[in-house]
């Protein structure tokens, strides 16, 4: 029997004159201690989008308009623990945004320099697709992780 994908959630606000990006530190749940993207889950009737916008908001105090939201890749991941449901990703960025940063329970969200992304503590496949996502490039990535979930074990990706 084949376990449907969880859908999910990012949003990558980008501030390309100031270099830098907006990630968190994970506080709780999955990727716990991680420096992460920031998303999650989708309410019952909402768009990817929508819970993008939503969730970017909820984590880390920036409003960003569903419009200003670009789908930049789709991510799907396989994990080879039978207690992970495979996930797939829609990733979003943005250039536009207002309010400040804040902490909430969940993640602790920073800018952090494009050119010094702590990849180290970053989930294992942000180092193949991020990149080009970070170059102006769309992509579809299907990823595949190991039983412990850290290391990516097979990938495949397509750049449209």
């Amino acid at each position: 029997m084949t376990v449907p994908a969880k859908l999910l959630c990012l949003a990558l606000v980008i501030d390309r004159q100031g270099g830098r990006i907006l990630l968190g530190h994970k506080l709780r749940g999955i990727g716990m201690g991680k420096i992460v993207g920031l998303g999650g889950h989708l309410e019952p009737g909402e768009t990817a989008r929508a819970a993008a916008a939503r969730e970017l908001e909820e984590e880390s105090g920036l409003v960003v308009p569903e419009a200003a939201l670009v789908e930049v890749a789709r991510v799907w991941f396989d994990f080879a623990s039978p207690d992970w449901p495979p996930f797939d990703v829609a990733v979003f960025t943005a250039d536009t945004w207002t309010g400040e940063i804040r902490d909430c329970d969940e993640i602790e969200p920073a800018w952090y320099r494009l050119d010094a992304l702590p990849w180290e503590r970053m989930w294992d496949d942000n180092r193949i697709w991020l990149p080009h996502v970070l170059r102006g490039e769309a992509v579809d990535t299907r990823i595949g992780y190991d039983l412990s979930g850290e290391r990516v074990v097979s990938v495949q990706l397509t750049v449209r």
